[in-house]
């Protein structure tokens, strides 16, 4: 299955991994989440279900993680802008983000970068929803700059078990996701956290930007996600026509290396007649 996925190199500065034939109907932009790069993804990559809908996967590892390189500006508004830039070159049909990389979409769509199909993987739709893990983080890092994003890294292969269920994943790929998440600087997680904590005060509730993007979206959260979901934000997603709210049982928020199944079924799903796309997707969205 992994013998199809390939490393592309750099692109317009970004990092690429990428499955299916150069041939294929769709192409789809995936956005890694923070700490991880695009090849951690290697199991959704190969997924049948990608190959029967003739979907060629492109994974990017977000400016800066995994040790790449990355631009002086690391607002979320500046990598999407850079993320527009890479999909309208890949003739992105669609975009699928995990984590920070949904956030980015999500700006994507927002900011009118992208006006095609988003998946948004365990975005996080306001401070509220982020997790008391990563409010701590930029809080002693305020004091304490980037140690606790070093004495974290130490320390993540026990955050790895934690955050992924004891069944999700066999021993090899687990080793693999600790080797992901060990593989960054502290320094650039540091000052990259922050920009993306001020982004979600600058710009939240971002469930209000989602909706009045009018794009076709979305939006997945694992039922034992470190990331949550107001009621608020539940029932305003609900008055959306062109948006999706679901759930996914028994898996935590590495949700794409948990469960790949699932998340290629829902990447193929975009392209098909009866997928989860609204129905009246065509129509202007409620306000």
């Amino acid at each position: 299955m992994e013998d199809c996925v390939k490393a592309n190199g750099r692109h317009g500065g970004w990092d690429l991994h990428e499955s299916g034939d150069q041939e294929a109907k769709h192409t789809v932009l995936l956005l890694a989440g923070s700490l991880l790069t695009g090849g951690a993804y290697r199991e959704l990559l190969g997924q049948p279900a990608l190959g029967r809908a003739s979907v060629r996967v492109v994974a990017a590892t977000l400016p800066g993680y995994g040790r790449t390189d990355y631009p002086s500006d690391l607002s979320v508004e500046s990598s999407a802008l850079m993320a527009s830039g890479l999909a309208a070159d890949l003739g992105a049909r669609a975009v699928v983000g995990h984590g920070m990389g949904a956030n980015v979409a999500l700006e994507m769509a927002a900011g009118g970068g992208y006006d095609g199909p988003v998946i948004l993987l365990s975005p996080s739709l306001s401070r509220e929803d982020e997790s008391r893990g990563s409010i701590a983080l930029d809080r002693l890092g305020r004091v304490f700059g980037p140690v606790p994003w070093y004495v974290l890294l130490n320390f993540v292969g026990h955050t790895a078990r934690h955050s992924v269920g004891a069944d999700a994943l066999p021993p090899e790929a687990r080793d693999r996701l600790v080797a992901e998440l060990r593989n960054n600087d502290a320094r650039f997680l540091a000052k990259s956290h922050r920009r993306y904590l001020e982004y979600l005060d600058r710009n939240g509730p971002l469930v209000e930007r989602l909706c009045d993007s009018g794009v076709q979206a979305l939006v997945v959260f694992a039922a034992h996600d470190h990331v949550g979901i107001t009621e608020q934000e539940r029932r305003r997603i609900a008055r959306c026509r062109r948006v999706v709210l679901r759930t996914i049982s028994n898996t935590g928020h590495m949700l794409p290396l948990e469960r790949p199944a699932i998340v290629a079924k829902l990447i193929a799903e975009t392209f098909s007649k009866s997928g989860w796309l609204p129905q009246r997707a065509a129509r202007p969205h409620a306000a």
